[in-house]
């Protein structure tokens, strides 16, 4: 069960954080309803994350932060070069 959930949280994590680099790119395009649907995906996915590092063990910690480097290569590697 606990390697379920820590492959939830990895998942939720990398979601958390590529939802943030594109939210920062929809401010600096100044696109305001992108930005605004991606800050509600950050919401959701991140209460989720950090939810269960609270209520069900510290250890899921590491698979998070695992997430949020993944979640940053991923967005940053998708954005190219210049963007």
């Amino acid at each position: 069960m606990i390697a379920l959930l820590s492959a939830v949280v990895f998942l939720g994590a990398a979601g958390l954080d590529y939802a943030t680099a594109r939210y920062f790119a929809a401010v600096a395009a100044r696109q305001p309803h992108h930005a605004g649907m991606w800050s509600v995906a950050m919401y959701l996915v991140g209460s989720l994350g950090y939810l269960s590092v609270v209520e069900v063990s510290a250890w899921l910690m590491l698979p998070q932060c695992l997430g949020l480097y993944a979640g940053t290569q991923l967005a940053v590697r998708r954005a190219g070069p210049g963007t």
